[in-house]
């Protein structure tokens, strides 16, 4: 059985580890958590370093509480130590340095302008938080393909 790498980028510690959990009891899916946009850095350097790979990235829209609005994604670099760097700039910074990594950014709720600036950015998908547990297993298993997968209502 082909095993998927899962990565949960979300700063509510709750939220992550929960996701985390659910995520972990699927035959198929292998799963850590990080907590901030420089942790999840260092979890895909650490695991290209030790010679394995992540398939899927799931980042939180609002990474660090920052709300890019209708801005363009800025490098991950411009976010300080603490983990400020906004999910869809996350997305940029990922998909430059590790291109073959999935990603499919998290959000609070359905917002169409911001799921269009994240696919810009090389997201692989858009799903709310509101989405079951069996939605973003499909978005997940999917976006491994070649497909792009926004559908922000579930």
């Amino acid at each position: 059985m082909v095993r998927i790498r899962v990565l949960v980028v979300d700063d509510h510690r709750i939220f992550a580890e929960s996701l985390a959990a659910a995520l972990a009891a699927e035959p198929d899916v292998d799963v850590s958590a990080a907590g901030s946009g420089p942790a999840a850095l260092r979890c895909l350097e650490r695991a290209a370093v030790e010679g394995r790979r992540f398939d899927v990235l799931l980042v939180d829209a609002d990474l660090g509480g920052k709300v890019p609005g209708g801005r363009p994604a800025v490098p991950v670099q411009a976010g300080d130590e603490d983990g400020l760097v906004d999910g869809i700039s996350l997305v940029t910074g990922v998909r430059s340095a590790q291109p073959q990594v999935r990603i499919v950014v998290l959000a609070e709720k359905d917002d169409p302008g911001r799921a269009a600036l994240a696919l810009g950015a090389g997201a692989s998908g858009w799903v709310a938080k509101d989405c079951s547990l069996s939605r973003l297993l499909t978005v997940i298993r999917g976006c491994c393909g070649t497909r792009r997968i926004c559908r922000p209502r579930c």
